[in-house]
């Protein structure tokens, strides 16, 4: 009698011999949901003090490269391999974050970007719309951080 370990490793076999492209297709799929899991654990480990907004220095393309984890950074890193993409990373980087994290963390880039159009266009449309879609915070928190910041 074969043993069960023994009959699985023999159906593996099996289909992969009547259908490798099937096989290739997901030993990717698994690559990609492993890669996608180690992100993601090192986006819980993000430590941010939600009593204090990110100050216009932690907007900076530097400290927003710093602040987006490095496992996450060397993905971007491959997707996009220019030589003038570290804004895109950022930029990114941080929008996968926020999404990922949306109620613990405050991106600083998001943020900045939602003050900058509501100082331009005073458009709860567009933050909001943007904010749906991943890009910026939110309208009541561009409100919140405004209300913040004239009080100091």
């Amino acid at each position: 009698m074969l043993s069960p370990s023994l009959l699985q490793h023999l159906k593996f076999f099996v289909i992969f011999m009547s259908n490798p492209k099937e096989m290739i297709a997901l030993g990717k799929k698994r690559l990609i949901e492993a890669a996608a899991k180690l992100i993601k654990s090192d986006i819980k480990f993000i430590i941010q003090c939600k009593a204090y907004y990110p100050t216009s220095e932690e907007m900076s393309i530097e400290k927003a490269l710093n602040f987006i984890p490095e496992s996450l950074h060397m993905f971007l890193q491959v997707l996009l391999p220019t030589k003038n993409a570290s804004k895109k990373i950022a930029s990114l980087g941080q929008a996968i974050i926020q999404a990922t994290r949306p109620r613990v963390v405050l991106c600083p880039l998001q943020l900045g970007l939602g003050v900058q159009l509501h100082h331009h266009f005073l458009s709860r449309l567009l933050i909001n719309s943007l904010n749906s879609h991943g890009f910026c915070s939110s309208y009541s928190e561009i409100q919140h951080f405004e209300r913040s910041a004239s009080v100091c």
